[in-house]
């Protein structure tokens, strides 16, 4: 075996040498939900205490996160009463994982929204654009939904420190991270995975924004997983994954 890799390195260096033709493979797409990618980037005797899963639709990351981190406590954040039924449901065997009706955001209070009826409806969500949308659709209810900062909830809850922050918001994912600024200023916040979008994207988070103001607080940008395109070339989204510098 030792053998066929050093034969098959000597085509590929052979090959970018003689026609510049560059030769690239991988086994497999890791998800940032997986033990060792996480491990990877904050090191192998890393505890992770403690999750938060903002968006959790009806718990897909919570229970792969709970399956890769046994020993972390996990909070998942949904706002809409359908879903948050669907996530409570789901994870009720999972004693790791504590759910929360409730939208993650720059401010504290409540919000009225359309709501989609659509059952695990991941097209929900809080942003202007989407609740301009959802008035076009022949099927929504309203709802109220209760925001929160991130920095009022922990402080409520006596939350010191996050060691992985995932969030996916339907294009509300600034205004999250804006909520968690004295968490991120005092270095409190090991890790961020956020489903950005780019350029004129309005339903992913912005990832010009995002980058800028992660990285204006101490975070560096680590890589792009589980990348998504259209048929035309175009990035639809991709999950960004920073880390505490």
């Amino acid at each position: 075996m030792k053998m066929i890799k050093l034969i098959a390195r000597y085509i590929r260096k052979l090959l970018r040498s003689k026609s510049g033709i560059e030769i690239s493979y991988s086994k497999y797409c890791p998800h940032l939900s997986e033990r060792k990618v996480i491990k990877h980037y904050l090191g192998d005797q890393t505890r992770i205490g403690m999750i938060f899963d903002v968006g959790a639709n009806v718990g897909q990351s919570a229970l792969k996160f709970a399956k890769s981190f046994p020993e972390a406590a996990i909070h998942s954040f949904e706002p809409f009463e359908a879903n948050f039924n669907e996530l409570v449901h789901n994870t009720r065997d999972t004693a790791p994982i504590r759910s929360h009706r409730l939208a993650l955001s720059d401010r504290n209070g409540s919000i009225d929204v359309l709501v989609d009826n659509v059952a695990n409806s991941e097209w929900n969500s809080i942003t202007e654009k989407r609740q301009v949308e959802m008035k076009r659709s022949s099927d929504f209810s309203k709802e109220s939904v209760l925001l929160s900062r991130g920095d009022s909830f922990c402080e409520v809850q006596g939350i010191s420190g996050i060691d992985v922050l995932k969030i996916d918001t339907e294009g509300h994912d600034v205004e999250v991270i804006q909520g968690f600024q004295g968490m991120f200023e005092t270095g409190s916040i090991s890790s961020v995975i956020v489903e950005v979008g780019f350029l004129k994207d309005q339903t992913h988070g912005n990832f010009q924004k995002i980058n800028s103001y992660l990285v204006g607080r101490g975070m560096q940008l680590a890589g792009f997983y589980e990348t998504c395109y259209f048929e035309s070339g175009k990035c639809e989204y991709t999950n960004a994954l920073y880390i505490i510098a």
